[in-house]
């Protein structure tokens, strides 16, 4: 990466850069609505950005995992997506269900 910043700095051109969670939204809603859940069943919804173990304080962010609360259902949609907001992985805990991929 370091190699990145520098090529970019030099070229004058901007590095690129690992997306905040609010840009993964939209993948997120076209995930939900391909696996049938309405955005009125959404009773509420987080994210959490993994981290790279064993780097400073400065870790870098690669993936998000977000959790969605239906009214439908006990139990919560867990997807995962990478650093550029590519989906990878979804589960569901409780009795929430996801179509198999």
């Amino acid at each position: 990466m370091l190699w990145m910043v520098l090529v970019a700095a030099l070229s004058g051109s901007t590095p690129p850069t690992i997306p905040e969670f609010e840009d993964c939204r939209a993948e997120t809603g076209e995930r939900l609505a391909e696996f049938g859940i309405a955005p009125n069943d959404v009773r509420g919804m987080q994210s959490f950005p993994i981290r790279r173990r064993g780097v400073r304080e400065d870790d870098r962010i690669v993936g998000f995992n977000v959790w969605v609360w239906q009214y439908s259902c006990d139990g919560s949609v867990n997807l995962r997506f990478d650093r550029y907001c590519r989906f990878r992985t979804t589960h569901a805990t409780g009795d929430c269900q996801v179509p198999s991929r």
